[in-house]
């Protein structure tokens, strides 16, 4: 929830530019759950949820330019960045694997909501929120104990709640989680959900070098959002006219 002042401006990006586009500015936001920070691109929801004007993607058409958003992982050193593309155009970017893009149909109001399965060792249907503002993934209860329970290391880890810490070292040895949207398989390693904390393990692990859990668990009726740790290791697309996401590997991962 966020709560803020209405207004109206000249919005101009990638050589776009739309007049007296409603925004809102934010000056109070409320995120739940709380225990992680939370950051990312907010106002992409479908027009169900706009509450002040056209929401800039529905005037797409206005300029010539398809309402479709492609978000692009960053494929530099960092890896930790991505670019968002607008248009038909975009789905054509040489960092897209076409052969491996696959939609799956969002039909719920408002949010993007999809269908998809997941698991370790074997995958399970799922209800989907993708969000490109929640920082984490976000997972029921009972899927949180069992991936922390598929993911264990032979020592073990620090659980307290679901802060969930463990050695650096272990981190490269757990088995990924995986994701299967239509005909697309997508692997999300155990290095991109975890990150070290600055801080070490204590105890029989000594001076060793710790790392969180950047997973929160959310109500069993909203299902798992994926959020920003998610959405770096593949190329995502909204697309708002035909109401479904695309997903793609990125090149290296797509052979």
């Amino acid at each position: 929830r966020v709560e803020g002042i209405a207004a109206t401006d000249t919005l101009r990006f990638a050589g776009i530019e739309l007049e007296r586009q409603g925004l809102l500015v934010v000056e109070k936001e409320m995120f739940a759950p709380p225990d992680h920070v939370w950051d990312g691109i907010l106002g992409l929801a479908k027009t169900e949820y706009s509450v002040i004007q056209s929401p800039f993607f529905t005037r797409l058409r206005e300029v010539g330019v398809a309402p479709i958003f492609v978000f692009i992982p960053d494929r530099g050193d960092s890896g930790s960045h991505v670019e968002l593309r607008i248009g038909e155009s975009a789905l054509h970017s040489p960092e897209v694997s076409l052969q491996t893009l696959t939609w799956v149909p969002s039909n719920e109001r408002g949010l993007w909501y999809i269908n998809g399965s997941v698991g370790v060792h074997q995958r399970s249907m799922r209800r989907f929120l993708v969000d490109t503002g929640t920082t984490v993934v976000v997972m029921t209860v009972d899927d949180f104990k069992e991936y922390v329970n598929a993911i264990q290391p032979q020592r073990g880890c620090f659980r307290r709640g679901t802060l969930i810490t463990c050695a650096c070292s272990d981190v490269p040895k757990m088995p990924p989680l995986m994701f299967e949207f239509g005909n697309v398989t997508l692997a999300l390693g155990a290095m991109d959900l975890f990150l070290p904390n600055k801080k070490v393990m204590g105890g029989p692990f000594g001076a060793e070098p710790a790392c969180e859990l950047q997973v929160s668990v959310g109500m069993p009726s909203e299902g798992w959002v994926l959020g920003d740790n998610f959405l770096r290791k593949v190329v995502l697309v909204f697309d708002y006219e035909k109401r479904r996401v695309g997903f793609a590997a990125p090149p290296e991962q797509s052979s």
